[in-house]
């Protein structure tokens, strides 16, 4: 037994572990050899509790006795269930195949923090394949100081047949440990451990990882005479199939309230690919995720887990490096080609919104809106990337200014705004509902979109493309190009007019022989409300930022003077908690709002948008860098560069909070004047370019 496991040792002192890990620990949950549990003389009771759902977990625990086990899975979703109750508690955590990190973790860290724990220590144990992970992913989770089972080596010992490209479920896996437990205990004579599952019926629609394969786990647990299960009123029964068992993996992958008459191509086309998977057909299945990903590259995240795992079992490999990863793009004339894409570990982040938006224009949902031309003879225009209908904007100072202004500037030239689209979807919905495209323009808002090669990106720009190739006048404006890849280029060389807001991305477009106008950004010749009385008395307000390490460090530094702190759109879900804790009325973030510059003093901020405000409003300001060179950019064409902050090496928020004092009461000399003229340059260059795009 103790040959399946290593010890783990708890390491003191050592600050820069995981908080995952420590929190484990506080709350009493030591990982210890599972030998201890289930090595001795006599044979014991193991609930092997799934995460699906679950009628009967409240019986079992309370029928449960302290000679009973629990083992759940990841994070625990009956965890509360067995709170208090007698029997001792297992976890096992998977390993993620990209990257090594452990999931269900931190979920489950937070639960047992506030539980008490009156039966000794849980067992928490980290499950990987090695034929899936690569050796510094192994690394990093040994590191991670939880013991590690290896699913390969568990297979062979258990002789279960799973097919080369399946990766087991975290639930089949302890299963398979624990019929091996039980095998050893027989030949050394020892009564075998009664394993009685919970749960584990295979439908389980909201578990849809293709590398598992339920039916085949399933008709596994069917095969087994020494494995038991419970019924509804939490009595155990030899194993028998369920009712709702699953019948195929395919059903496992529909999810729920699926619409197959409306469904668009590429979630259809991620369905087969997935089937095509588990019948054995890994070269089909890349090719029909590679086209999900051309239909549909919003769905990026969605569809590049399945096509990293298509591609590995196709051709063998053991690297899961997005290196070995190729998606479509077009090719002139009407073509396409393979390319790798790269980015899949930051593509593959989570990414959390905030909640409470303001109320959409449904006509198309997320998507767009669009309506038919009236009875007069206006010139008609349909705007794409209208950034303050994007879900994560619609609390975003900045895309309301800038979308609220391109309205109006095309208004006032005579333009009617046809409607707008933000997805490939939106824009298909117009066509359907106007096949002709009764419009005579398009304008593109670039904002801060058209950066580090992002899928949306390319979608925005293939919309134009499309449009552009059926006649349509189509204007780029008020954008940004940066670090963007060759075949990005493409689309722009077909469009009317090119304008971004910053020298650098001109120059970027210049020398790949695109010309591109120089206009700053629209938010410079937005009307804004005159200051009040602002001044030293007004005190400091801090902003937040994209970043995640910069939004906590401008946050803690909030918390710490008690500064009033302000949200741009999107803020990550763990930094607002961190902020909310304590109860403290001045901790709670505040949407920015154009009032909030009336009457404030100096700012910190991480936002490109509330910098210019700021600036507009006459009112000293410290920018602390974001995800793109954007506030470089800005400090340099200004003539500002003292507004930029840099951040202490140890993150500490008192050392950042003093810096940024320090800059702000030496403001240079002479700033207004250097903001007045830009704000005039501004003006008059964006007059010019939304004349031109009216001639």
């Amino acid at each position: 037994m103790m040959g399946l496991f290593e010890w783990v040792r708890r390491a003191h002192g050592d600050q820069g572990r995981r908080a995952m890990v420590r929190a484990l620990e506080t709350a009493g949950v030591v990982p210890t050899p599972l030998g201890l549990c289930l090595s001795g003389a006599d044979s014991r009771r193991i609930f092997v509790i799934s995460n699906g759902e679950l009628d009967c977990a409240d019986r079992i625990a309370r029928q449960a006795s302290d000679r009973d086990l629990v083992v759940q899975f990841n994070g625990c979703r009956h965890f509360d269930s067995f709170q208090g109750s007698a029997a001792e508690l297992i976890y096992f955590l998977h390993v993620r195949p990209v990257g090594g990190r452990i999931i269900g973790g931190d979920v489950l860290a937070r639960r047992i923090g506030r539980n008490d724990f009156t039966q000794g220590q849980p067992v928490a144990i980290a499950c990987h394949g090695s034929r899936f992970v690569s050796p510094d992913a192994i690394a990093r989770a040994n590191d991670q100081r939880l013991p590690l089972l290896d699913y390969d080596a568990l297979i062979a010992e258990s002789a279960a047949a799973i097919p080369a490209r399946i990766i087991p479920s975290i639930g089949f896996t302890a299963v398979l440990l624990l019929l091996h437990i039980n095998r050893l205990r027989v030949a050394c004579g020892l009564p075998a451990h009664q394993i009685v599952l919970a749960g584990f019926t295979g439908a389980y629609p909201h578990a849809v990882f293709v590398r598992h394969d339920f039916a085949f786990e399933q008709a596994y647990y069917e095969g087994r005479r020494d494995l038991f299960c419970v019924d509804q009123d939490a009595q155990v029964v030899p194993y028998r199939p369920a009712d709702d068992r699953v019948r195929s993996n395919l059903r496992n992958m529909i999810p729920q309230g699926f619409d197959f008459m409306h469904a668009d191509r590429s979630s259809l086309m991620n369905l087969l690919s997935k089937s095509a998977f588990h019948e054995g057909d890994t070269e089909l299945s890349a090719e029909l995720t590679r086209y999900a990903l051309w239909f549909e590259p919003r769905h990026v995240g969605r569809n590049l887990r399945l096509l990293l795992d298509a591609e590995v079992a196709a051709e063998d490999h053991q690297d899961y490096s997005d290196a070995q990863v190729q998606v479509i793009v077009p090719q002139k004339p009407d073509g396409y080609r393979l390319m790798p894409l790269k980015g899949a570990s930051r593509i593959l982040e989570p990414v959390d919104f905030t909640v409470g938006m303001r109320a959409f224009d449904q006509r198309f949902g997320d998507h767009g809106a669009y309506s038919v031309r009236g009875s007069d003879t206006m010139r008609r225009v349909l705007i794409l990337n209208h950034t303050v209908w994007l879900k994560p904007n619609a609390q975003h100072l900045g895309c309301r200014i800038v979308s609220e202004r391109i309205e109006q500037e095309l208004t006032v030239r005579g333009f009617e705004i046809a409607g707008w689209a933000n997805s490939l979807e939106g824009l298909n919905r117009i066509l359907s509902s106007d096949p002709d495209l009764d419009f005579d323009t398009v304008v593109i808002n670039g904002e801060g979109t058209l950066h580090h090669a992002r899928p949306r990106a390319f979608e925005i720009l293939m919309m134009g493309q499309a449009l552009a190739r059926r006649g349509k006048a189509v204007h780029l404006v008020n954008s940004i190009w940066e670090e963007n890849p060759a075949h990005f280029l493409e689309p722009v060389r077909q469009f009317r007019s090119v304008t971004v807001r910053d020298r650098a991305s001109a120059a970027a477009l210049a020398r790949a022989d695109i010309r591109a106008g120089y206009v700053p950004d629209l938010s410079w010749s937005h009307p804004v409300l005159p200051a009040g009385s602002n001044g030293d008395s007004a005190g400091i307000r801090v902003q937040d930022n994209v970043l995640r390490d910069s939004c906590r460090i401008l946050a803690d530094a909030a918390r710490k003077t008690t500064s009033p702190f302000f949200v741009m759109g999107r803020h990550l879900f763990e930094i607002q908690q961190e902020i909310m804790s304590g109860g403290d009325p001045l901790r709670l973030p505040k949407v920015l709002e154009p009032e909030d510059f009336q009457d404030a003093g100096f700012w910190i901020s991480g936002r490109y948008h509330g910098t210019i405000l700021a600036l507009r409003h006459r009112q000293p300001v410290v920018a602390l860098e974001s995800n793109t060179a954007k506030l470089r950019q800005l400090a340099e064409e200004i003539d500002l560069p003292d507004i930029l902050i840099g951040t202490p090496e140890d993150g500490n928020a008192g050392r950042f909070w003093d810096l940024a004092r320090r800059q702000l009461d030496s403001y240079p000399a002479g700033w207004m004047a250097r903001v007045e003229a830009f704000e005039d340059l501004a003006r008059r260059s964006a007059a010019e370019m939304f004349d031109r795009i009216a001639d």
